[in-house]
């Protein structure tokens, strides 16, 4: 919080209520409190856009815009999207020397981040990612090294379990009711941006947005965590444009309130905990563990629940298309049963095995939190 008031309070040129009003918002705001407090790389990643900013904002010195390039660098490497602010550090193009000093610092990072992962990629035939997905190593692009969900496969299977489990967006809707106070509170914050006079501002909101409602084919936007680097633009936006509106009269000082006490006031629902999965949840009945080694479909595969509750056991997940079934599994070949659970995302697989005649079901559970699980067991 400090660290983003600093930033809105330089940006504000030296405006200690614009320095005030961003951290309050950034501090108070209950959709960002509760993701800051359960996702630890998210609130990582989030320190350090915000020191970031802190470092590269006004009349900075070389050596503090590069160690803010270095540091944006590395909370993109950790979430990648918080690429889209790199707009907010537009005002550095105006002093070339340091824009470049900042870039290179920040590629540092990124590169570094790109060569680990190639190196894990290319030194097996797959890669287990997302969800304990099985994905070819060949597969993978200059991109998607980087980005390991940008892998196709692991894509069109994100797409598949949110369309299971989230049909709309988590952080919108409150037991079932559309949250119109947090889409006015986002309408503010967007007026703030829009008033802002700051082109960085209003060109990251606006990657962000499209980016989020019409590029997102995975649906991972309708989680919170997607859109966490939003809001400290939102933030800074309407920060500005409350401390203008403090220094007018009754009417303009009521509006700099509204900026600030209508998203907190939205926020506060997610103050309160939400109840967390149980990890039985996540954990297949010990009735089927029978084999030392198995695989495990993705969709709903959390390793370790399963190295937790069964540390003696071997398990894998399985490749996304059928096609790789093959060459998968004979690389595995003491793997010769499998766990499956309802949350299926590869059901072409599914068929394949099925219509095979390879394998059959031999048995069917519930688990403690009464997901159901068939096993498979190789013919």
């Amino acid at each position: 919080m400090a660290l983003f008031a600093l930033y809105a309070y330089r940006l504000a040129g030296r405006d200690a209520i614009a320095g005030a009003a961003a951290g309050a918002l950034l501090a108070g705001f209950g959709p960002v409190i509760a993701a800051s407090c359960q996702l630890g790389a998210e609130a990582f990643a989030l320190l350090l856009l915000t020191a970031s900013l802190a470092l590269s904002a006004g009349p900075a010195g070389a050596p503090a815009v590069s160690l803010g390039g270095g540091l944006f660098g590395l909370a993109v490497a950790m979430r990648l999207q918080l690429a889209l602010d790199v707009f907010l550090f537009l005002p550095l193009v105006l002093r070339p020397r340091r824009a470049l000093g900042f870039a290179a610092a920040a590629a540092l990072p990124l590169g570094l981040h790109w060569w680990r992962n190639w190196r894990v990629i290319h030194a097996h035939p797959f890669v287990f990612t997302w969800d304990g997905l099985a994905t070819a190593s060949g597969d993978y692009g200059l991109v998607s090294t980087l980005a390991v969900q940008l892998h196709p496969a692991v894509a069109t299977a994100t797409r598949l379990l949110y369309e299971q489990t989230h049909a709309q967006p988590e952080w919108l809707f409150l037991d079932g009711r559309l949250r119109v106070e947090m889409l006015l509170a986002l309408a503010l914050l967007l007026a703030g941006v829009a008033a802002s006079r700051r082109i960085g501002l209003l060109l990251a909101a606006l990657a962000s947005l499209v980016s989020f409602l019409a590029l997102d084919t995975t649906f991972s936007a309708r989680f919170f965590r997607i859109w966490l680097g939003l809001f400290p633009v939102l933030f800074a936006g309407a920060a500005l444009l409350a401390a203008r509106l403090a220094r007018g009269g009754r009417v303009a000082r009521l509006a700099a309130a509204a900026l600030v006490v209508v998203p907190l006031a939205a926020g506060v629902p997610d103050l309160r905990p939400q109840p967390i999965e149980p990890l039985e949840a996540v954990t297949p009945p010990p009735e089927l563990v029978t084999a030392t080694h198995l695989l495990v479909n993705s969709g709903y595969y959390h390793p370790e629940s399963l190295l937790y509750r069964y540390p003696e056991h071997h398990f894998l997940g399985m490749p996304f298309e059928p096609a790789r079934w093959a060459e998968f599994h004979a690389l595995y070949p003491e793997y010769r049963s499998i766990l499956w659970h309802g949350y299926n995302v590869q059901r072409d697989l599914l068929g394949q095995l099925r219509d095979s005649g390879a394998w059959k079901v031999v048995r069917r559970e519930q688990n403690a939190a009464g997901y159901a699980y068939r096993l498979w067991e190789e013919r």
